[in-house]
């Protein structure tokens, strides 16, 4: 899975939420429920990452992801974050998040949305769809976005840079059984 522009979220509660230190959880290869029987294990720690666009420090109406004041879900870890505090580089730009977690069953605040994550930061899901380039080699895959998913309101005015996507490092989620299902051209 694949991050295009991953912002770094740091768990500071995360070894009262009882996990043990090779904590993962078990997530869809595709987020079609028919077929939830095919999972693979997502590894899950005091450090994952979150696409940038999912956060924003003052989150306008009608925004559901991560804000300063407002707590999320993250998607198949039955956790709710929220923020805690926020890491800016110089341009005042958020490079990481240091949230609370507590277990979604037992959060008394219920999230507007569940946003995805990766520990790695690898996730293509809600992106859009891609094309693997001639150029790909199983050490460095490099995928050309084709085809952009329909972005909410909310987030293109809060993130209007264009984030090109010319090479990233490839964690093989999908297994042999599973090939990647990209628009290959060769």
């Amino acid at each position: 899975m694949v991050v295009l522009n991953p912002l770094k979220v740091y768990i500071e509660n995360y070894d009262e939420l009882g996990f043990p230190p090779d904590h993962s959880v078990q997530a869809p290869h595709f987020p079609d429920k028919s077929r939830a029987e095919n999972t693979y294990t997502a590894a899950f720690s005091d450090t994952i990452f979150i696409e940038m666009v999912d956060f924003l420090e003052k989150g306008g109406t009608g925004y559901k992801r991560l804000t300063g004041k407002q707590p999320v879900g993250l998607r198949y870890a039955n956790l709710v974050i929220h923020c805690r505090s926020v890491k800016m580089d110089e341009k005042g730009v958020p490079v990481e998040v240091v949230v609370r977690a507590e277990k979604a069953a037992r959060s008394k605040a219920k999230p507007k949305a569940f946003i995805h994550w990766e520990h790695d930061r690898f996730q293509f899901e809600r992106i859009g769809y891609f094309c693997v380039d001639k150029e790909s080699t199983p050490e460095k895959a490099v995928f050309n976005r084709t085809i952009l998913l329909k972005e909410d309101r909310e987030k293109n005015i809060n993130h209007s840079i264009c984030y090109g996507m010319t090479a990233l490092l490839f964690k093989p989620v999908l297994s042999a059984a599973y090939p990647l299902r990209l628009c290959y051209e060769p």
